[in-house]
């Protein structure tokens, strides 16, 4: 996973996402570092709120009698979470990738009619 893989899959505005993807290979090294720490915090909450949804499903499984108690009970979890992680970021950065294609695409034509 690459800073800029992070920025295509983050909850945030398409426009702050295009702002940051475009802007961030130019950015001054200072602004970049900060944004570089801000960037991998703000994923790795997003894994810990998905690790702590997953093992809430994981619990009601549990009490359902689903899934049993094991010595890899939360190493599945884990990897259940970093799977979701691995999915969210694919949808992202395709749908990221087929937003800027479609980007490209359009100024392609814009240029074509001008």
């Amino acid at each position: 996973m690459t800073t800029k893989e992070i920025i295509k899959i983050l909850p945030v505005s398409e426009a702050l996402k295009k702002k940051l993807f475009d802007g961030y290979d130019t950015m001054p090294e200072a602004e970049k570092s900060v944004l570089v720490e801000l960037l991998w915090d703000m994923y790795d909450a997003l894994y810990q709120l998905l690790l702590e949804k997953n093992l809430a499903l994981a619990r009601i499984d549990l009490e359902s009698n689903k899934r049993e108690v094991n010595p890899d009970f939360f190493r599945a979890v884990e990897e259940q979470t970093l799977k979701d992680m691995q999915e969210n970021a694919a949808k992202g950065i395709n749908d990221a990738d087929i937003s800027q294609a479609r980007g490209k695409l359009e100024e392609l034509i814009q240029g074509k009619k001008n």
